[in-house]
């Protein structure tokens, strides 16, 4: 039998948040990479991590109480994570970035080294998605030798759609991508709870190491 059009436009379903992080992205996260319709086991993905930093590990678990942590990397045994859809990682950019005075610009340094370690947690989990991101400013050889081996080519983002800071960062990923975020618009006076703007993104924490 033949059926009428609807009319007017489809109304948008609305995202509900995450039940554990209490956030709308993390479900859309979710939503993308559910295995087989199993919610349960995609929300899963989300919570075990690795980290080393005192300061991280403070502030991810005030923030996310939920996450596992593990801690070092060079110490993990992915293969307790078999059954996981989704790696996400990053190695630190402070040996490839720009800012860093004789930074490392091949992949024979210590920042190769751990990206290698993202390598074997992908290769020992499993995992049937990844999500890897890094520095904008790393090296064309350093992105040339990620993207020849996660076999995918970057795509850069600036958090600057999303957030008061200026940041441009690429992410290697096999997760099919057919939008990218919409500029919120977001200022740095936006966010500050004294003081005055001087600027309209921020580009940095000023710190030194």
């Amino acid at each position: 039998r033949r059926t009428m059009p609807r009319r007017g436009g489809i109304a948008k379903r609305e995202v509900i948040a995450d039940p554990i992080y209490k956030s709308k992205v993390v479900t859309k996260l979710i939503n993308q990479v559910m295995y087989d319709g199993k919610k349960g086991v995609a929300q899963g993905v989300c919570y075990d991590a690795f980290e080393i930093d005192k300061y991280a590990v403070t502030v991810s678990q005030r923030n996310y109480p939920d996450i596992v942590h593990h801690g070092n990397v060079y110490d993990g045994d992915f293969t307790q994570f078999k059954g996981y859809d989704l790696l996400l990682g990053g190695s630190p950019c402070t040996y490839w970035s720009i800012a860093k005075k004789d930074r490392e610009v091949d992949c024979n340094g210590e920042g190769f080294r751990l990206f290698k370690e993202y390598v074997r947690a992908l290769e020992e989990s499993g995992c049937k998605y990844f999500l890897y991101e890094n520095n904008y400013s790393v090296h064309q050889r350093i992105k040339d030798e990620i993207s020849k081996t996660l076999g995918v080519e970057p795509i850069m983002i600036n958090s600057s759609l999303v957030s008061a800071q200026n940041r441009k960062r690429c992410y290697w990923t096999n997760i099919p991508v057919s939008s990218f975020p919409e500029d919120k618009g977001i200022l740095l006076k936006d966010i500050l709870e004294s003081g005055v703007a001087w600027q309209d993104k921020s580009y940095c924490m000023t710190a030194r190491y």
